[in-house]
């Protein structure tokens, strides 16, 4: 079962950087600005100091061991250009060295004339679950 998409970071209705963190870590890419946003889950996860704005993809792209960077964005562009779901698992390292598996999902939204303009989604800890596949960012 899909999750619903997130709404934009431009509709009143996002999480603005000063929500709270919660179980899921809500993030979202601007596309035609090439930016992003992340809830405060990623800042608390990844230490990241609350005075750095992380306005880029590529600022997860240290906390992800060889072939999960590769992952994340196999799996964008699969959902941007052939329509599959977003919908992966990533090793992500924490800066204390522990090193946790992510799951990422998203949804793309398009303006009234179908271009891809949003990418929003969640990315959870799922550690403690059972791997889903063997393409999961890297060895396991």
């Amino acid at each position: 079962m899909s999750e619903p998409p997130l709404p934009s970071r431009n509709n009143p209705a996002a999480p603005d950087s000063g929500s709270p963190a919660g179980a899921d870590g809500l993030w979202g890419l601007v596309l035609w600005k090439g930016s992003a946003w992340f809830s405060d889950w990623f800042y608390l996860r990844l230490q990241w100091p609350t005075a750095v704005k992380h306005t880029r993809l590529e600022d997860l792209r240290p906390n992800l061991p060889e072939g999960a960077w590769e992952t994340l964005l196999a799996a964008i562009r699969s959902h941007l250009e052939q329509g599959i779901p977003l919908d992966a698992e990533l090793r992500v390292q924490l800066n204390n060295g522990r090193v946790e598996w992510w799951r990422v999902t998203g949804a793309l939204e398009r303006n009234v004339g179908g271009q891809p303009v949003y990418l929003g989604g969640r990315m959870r800890d799922v550690t403690a679950e059972p791997r889903r596949g063997a393409a999961s960012g890297g060895p396991q």
